[in-house]
């Protein structure tokens, strides 16, 4: 008798945004022999990848550069096809052989949204998995018009009887919790609302009490700072590294109350320090709504006082703080959770866990300071969520401590110490112990995977669901042989001679232009691990 179904009695999904897969590849082979030993490691099922940052033709020609080719697993990939992205985004999934029936990398029909190598679905007979990678706030209008899109898929696969799982880089932090205090938004309009204070009906006096005085706290600095905002402007500053290198830095300044000086943090480009001045201006002018980070706030109530919050008072201001991701944004996620039912998995499980974030701002060291956002995320149909199998959070290797804890979080962040803040002299990461590396490894569960800073600035986030997979024969149609160009057809001479003379001309324009665009990947991905560091705090 055909076995029918596989034996495991659960399944193991992985998904992490790798900011380009060649170079974390790299990294898992020098510290863990290969990709196979580290999937087996950790037990995985399937792997979703997102910001793979390469493209069909490498992944035609070269397949064993990406492991696309990997013996036991499937690969399918969905690489960004416009001129403008191409070399750039790109999601990817890894699935055991036997698991999948077919994949989809166009799934909007839509060149608008397929092009840019965003979304992948395959489908595992049981369920279908969404794999993306959402635009930044950037391209705002882009983004809300993507997010529209991809909501129209999971609602049509929800409404014909299907599982779905989504998962990956949503670019959206959901819950003021998911972003560290110093990044939370502080909505001064509505603090300073005549019903703010006793906008819920029950509030006890503790919480009066801290509401009281956030209030106080706008009410006493908020014109003063609209004032130094007025002032802002965007100079530059150079620095000499330890190695006698020179950086210049684009910083903002501000006149306050012991005259000029730098406001905010360095900026690597110009364009991001005049696009904050144009934004400070307008709030200070009255043309954007009254916000501003906790982190600002607290910075510009020294600038214009020349005194300092309390740290009291400044958890007290950051409880009342918003997510830092657009409200349009965070709308849509809970849209999927009000209106379509899905469930985000790592907020329902561990809803009152501290700090737990997936992404952090290594150019200034954030993650050694667990100072991050939580924007990746598995949301699930009800009865997916119900096959959960929660596990453990990490806790770095700290011995009895409360994992719900930021002690917790931040050990697990940084392996409890075992990776080291980069050094000002433009060396890069620092290389951990093996100890180090092996940190990463856990039973598998549902939460955060501490994959090693060097990997990427993102970790990875896991699924475990108590669940056999029905073997599966995957399906050759025209969509799921699109998703694998290393198994692309081409002539047995092609196949030999791999010569640009078997290759049309356009061909040649094509591949030229994305061997131009991975060499500029990796020129920034390189720079931004150098010199970039928190040489001013």
């Amino acid at each position: 008798m055909i076995n029918t179904t596989t034996t495991k009695t659960t399944i193991h999904i992985v998904s992490w945004n790798v900011a380009s897969w060649s170079q974390t590849l790299n990294y898992i082979q020098i510290h863990h022999g290969s990709l196979s030993s580290w999937l087996e490691k950790h037990k995985i099922d399937i792997l979703c990848l997102q910001e793979v940052k390469s493209t069909n033709s490498k992944i035609e020609l070269e397949p064993r550069s990406v492991q696309a080719l990997l013996d036991g697993w499937q690969s399918f990939w969905g690489c960004a096809t416009c001129s403008s992205a191409i070399g750039f985004n790109g999601v990817a999934t890894f699935c055991k052989n036997g698991t999948v029936c077919s994949a989809d990398n166009k799934p909007f029909r839509n060149k608008e949204f397929d092009d840019e190598g965003r979304c992948i679905v395959t489908d595992h007979k049981t369920f279908l998995l969404f794999n993306v990678y959402i635009p930044t706030s950037r391209r705002l209008e882009y983004k809300l018009e993507f997010l529209k899109q991809l909501r129209l898929k999971i609602e049509e696969a929800i409404r014909n009887g299907r599982e779905v799982i989504l998962t990956g880089d949503l670019n959206i932090s959901r819950r003021s919790s998911d972003v560290h205090w110093r990044f939370r938004i502080l909505d001064i309009d509505e603090i300073l609302s005549n019903d703010w204070i006793n906008k819920e009906k029950e509030i006890d006096s503790i919480e009066r009490d801290k509401k009281e005085l956030t209030k106080s706290l706008v009410l006493q600095f908020w014109d003063k700072i609209k004032t130094l905002l007025g002032t802002v402007e965007t100079s530059t500053q150079t620095i000499q590294t330890s190695s006698q290198k020179t950086i210049q830095k684009y910083r903002l300044s501000v006149k306050g109350k012991d005259g000029k000086s730098f406001f905010r943090k360095p900026y690597f480009n110009l364009e991001d320090a005049n696009e904050d001045v144009i934004f400070y201006q307008m709030i200070a002018n009255g043309k954007e709504a009254q916000c501003i980070s906790v982190d600002a706030f607290v910075e510009a109530v020294t600038k214009v006082s020349g005194q300092s919050l309390s740290n009291n008072e400044i958890q007290i201001l950051a409880s009342f703080g918003r997510s830092c991701s657009y409200t349009s944004t965070v709308e849509w996620l809970e849209s999927l959770i009000s209106e379509l039912g899905l469930i985000d998995s790592f907020a329902a499980l561990y809803p009152d866990y501290l700090d737990r974030f997936t992404c952090w701002n290594q150019s200034t060291n954030r993650r050694y300071y667990n100072e991050g956002t939580r924007l990746d995320y598995f949301l699930l149909t009800p009865k997916l969520f119900s096959l959960c199998e929660k596990g453990e959070l990490s806790t770095g290797g700290l011995l009895n401590s409360d994992p719900k804890s930021t002690l917790a979080s931040h050990a697990a962040a940084t392996a409890n110490g075992l990776w080291q803040p980069a050094p000002f002299d433009g060396s890069g990461i620092i290389e951990g112990s093996k100890q180090a590396y092996e940190s990463q490894f856990f039973e598998p569960h549902c939460g955060i995977i501490y994959t090693p800073p060097q990997f990427s600035d993102h970790v990875a986030i896991s699924l475990l669901l108590k669940l056999s997979l029905p073997v599966q024969v995957l399906s050759q149609s025209k969509q799921t042989r699109s998703c694998q160009p290393h198994l692309a057809q081409r002539s047995i001479t092609s196949f030999f001679c791999k010569g640009q003379s078997e290759i049309s001309s356009s061909q040649i324009i094509v591949q030229q232009q994305e061997k131009m665009q991975e060499t500029l990947i990796n020129l920034e991905n390189e720079e931004e691990e150098k010199e970039i560091y928190e040489t001013i705090k």
